[in-house]
């Protein structure tokens, strides 16, 4: 009997310690949570719902023609100011050939225009002289008709070549102000004629520089879909560039996890691609001001009646490190996690303009203007 006794207290001793290491086992685990949600877990908001995303370039004609070269194949990797395509340039030449024809004639007019005003006034000085003198003539002859030491005739003629002479002064006068209401005040810089024949020559050489279409940034070609030989016209989707130096996170969180989230905070980007052993610096830089659902094609109409209430999500847009992705060829779309840090709610949730232009793309033919007004200016030069 006190063998079975004492085997049953054995066991409820044991239950006990098992009773009592469970419970230690549970404390433990709940303040551990506790610890880490007061600590770390609050100030920390995730997500997998995250898509690498990029700046993506469409490529298109500025000016329409025949494929003569295509240079770059899908998925090939490209510098900003690359030709990616040439077109068939010989029109453009042509054209730009007539317009600097035009703008030569156009100086030379200009410049006869001038030299035709100094002709018609040393015509109206010469004019002005005949006429002095031929006044000056008349008023000597005058008193000797009277004393009748000059016939009447001979006083007609004189009298007649005054008049001719002032008529003739009139006549040039004239041609002078109509040479001068045509040309005005004008100059070689501001002629309107000249000024169209500029603009032509201008428009020539740039349409002729387009015969080149240019890559606007580093990246890599996709979507190619333009062949030689075939014809393009202006505003053509013929293919898109990725931008690879700048790439950024954009994070569709919970609106319910957006309390904490702030502009400016920190950031941790696991992208599945890489794994969990690849980790990318992050840091807030953009809250959307609505919902996904706000701007999809077809809104919900929450007031039509049959309204269920969904937690909606917001994007919210992450700047990767350059450093961290430097090496790493990232994918415009690749799924991936993200860990915000919101330790920091000093920021606001409304971004500041910001001015600055990404260094990593160009305007296309920026140097275009510059190099067509070194043509007029040689053009002008060599005709005035």
């Amino acid at each position: 009997m006190e063998n079975k006794m004492s085997t049953k207290t054995n066991k409820n001793n044991k239950r006990n310690k098992v009773l009592i290491a469970a419970a230690a086992i549970f404390i433990i685990i709940g303040l551990s949570l506790w610890l880490y949600q007061h600590f770390i877990g609050q100030y920390n908001e995730n997500t997998d719902n995250a898509y690498v995303q990029g700046d993506v370039y469409s490529i298109t004609p500025q000016t329409s023609g025949i494929v003569s070269n295509v240079y770059v194949q899908e998925t090939q990797n490209v510098k900003k100011g690359d030709i990616l395509v040439k077109l068939d340039d010989r029109d453009a030449m042509i054209a730009l050939d007539k317009a600097e024809a035009n703008l030569a004639l156009s100086v030379r007019n200009f410049v006869k225009s001038h030299k035709d005003i100094e002709s018609a006034d040393d015509a109206v000085t010469i004019a002005q002289k005949d006429l002095d003198q031929a006044n000056a003539d008349l008023a000597r002859r005058k008193d000797l008709v009277s004393m009748g030491a000059l016939s009447k005739e001979e006083y007609d003629h004189i009298n007649k070549t005054a008049q001719n002479a002032k008529e003739t002064l009139s006549i040039k006068k004239k041609a002078k102000e109509s040479l001068q209401a045509l040309m005005g005040d004008d100059t070689l810089d501001n002629d309107p004629n000249i000024k169209l024949a500029t603009n032509a020559v201008q428009e020539a050489y740039l349409n002729l520089k387009r015969c080149d279409i240019i890559s606007p940034c580093n990246g890599v070609v996709a979507k190619k879909s333009v062949q030689e030989g075939q014809r393009l016209s202006i505003g053509q989707n013929i293919m898109a560039i990725v931008g690879n130096e700048q790439m950024w996170v954009d994070a569709n969180f919970k609106e319910t996890q957006l309390t904490n989230i702030r502009i400016g905070q920190d950031a941790k980007v696991n992208v599945d691609i890489f794994g969990a052993k690849e980790t990318f610096r992050a840091k807030v830089i953009g809250i959307s001001p609505g919902t996904g659902a706000s701007f999809s094609i077809l809104p919900a109409q929450n007031a039509s009646g049959n309204w269920i209430k969904i937690v909606q999500r917001i994007p919210v847009r992450l700047a990767l490190n350059p450093k961290d992705i430097a090496n790493k060829q990232l994918r415009v779309g690749l799924s991936s996690e993200v860990d915000v840090d919101t330790h920091d709610r000093s920021g606001g949730m409304l971004s500041m303009a910001n001015n600055n232009a990404n260094s990593n793309t160009i305007v296309p033919y920026a140097n275009a203007s510059i190099e067509a007004k070194k043509i007029i200016e040689k053009i002008i030069n060599e005709n005035k």
